[in-house]
């Protein structure tokens, strides 16, 4: 009976000791959708991390790491602030900037300065002529276009890098919908001319643009290696950064939470592009 006994409890001991998932708590960006956040919080489950989200923003998300009130975070870090407190930190995904034109337009690639141009409140661009040498262009005006996708910071990237904080001209108008809407957009008019998330799948009626930042730096296109490695420059790039204690055994299940399949799947719908 004494043996049936330990057994019994030796039984009980283990199965609490499984049932008890560490308790960690992740701060950080707002932007990441709900989709992102409940694929994430499974792949955290099925690691045995009892997670709690405090996603308020990556300020306050690196305040709290630095407070010690979070145990990771996932937030924004632009490229010319380095890595945030010099901790130990994981490229996530990318918010991105891309413009889409017509297939059968000749234009290839664009620069900040004509983007700046044509889309910038004070900007003097109007036509395609400025673009392209194309005689059957030259007399096109440019159709200003941009998008609004939920949980995406594209505009506000383009606005903070190429104008300088500037407004957008008023003559811009906005596509309603996903990707059949831009698409349309750009089959219906092939002078129009759209800024758009990451999210977009090039098709035969549309052209994604490479893009440089200065007239004499060479134009890349937004490929995933092209955006992971700095040489698309519209670009903003998110970390998951862990505060100096976490265990590598912790940082290892966080980590392949954040890259597993199913979080890539939900950051690809929510206008992110993952890292390759």
């Amino acid at each position: 009976m004494r043996q049936l006994l330990h057994v019994t409890t030796a039984l009980a001991c283990l199965l609490a000791g499984l049932s008890r998932a560490e308790a960690l708590v992740l701060a950080g960006s707002d932007l990441l959708g709900e989709p992102v956040r409940e694929a994430l919080q499974a792949e955290l489950k099925k690691a045995g991390l009892d997670v709690d989200f405090s996603l308020e923003g990556s300020l306050l998300g690196l305040e709290d790491l630095q407070s010690g009130e979070s145990d990771a975070c996932l937030l924004a870090v632009p490229d010319e602030s380095g890595k945030p407190l010099e901790l130990r930190n994981f490229p996530v995904a990318f918010q991105i900037v891309t413009f889409l034109v017509n297939a059968a337009s000749p234009v290839t690639e664009i620069s900040y300065v004509q983007l700046a141009g044509l889309y910038g409140g004070k900007g003097t661009l109007d036509g395609w002529s400025s673009l392209t040498s194309d005689p059957e262009w030259a007399s096109r005006k440019v159709s200003l276009w941009a998008t609004r996708a939920e949980n995406s910071v594209a505009l506000e990237i383009f606005n903070s890098m190429v104008l300088g904080g500037g407004a957008l001209k008023p003559t811009v108008r906005f596509v309603k919908g996903g990707d059949d809407a831009v698409q349309a957009v750009l089959v219906d008019d092939a002078s129009a001319l759209v800024v758009a998330p990451a999210t977009f799948k090039e098709a035969s009626a549309v052209r994604i643009l490479a893009v440089k930042s200065g007239q004499e730096r060479q134009a890349f296109t937004p490929s995933p290696d092209n955006v992971l490695f700095g040489d698309y420059p519209l670009r903003l790039p998110f970390h998951l950064v862990v505060r100096d204690g976490l265990s590598d055994e912790l940082v290892a299940k966080l980590v392949r939470a954040v890259y597993s399949p199913a979080v890539t799947k939900a950051l690809q719908a929510s206008s992110w592009m993952p890292v390759p």
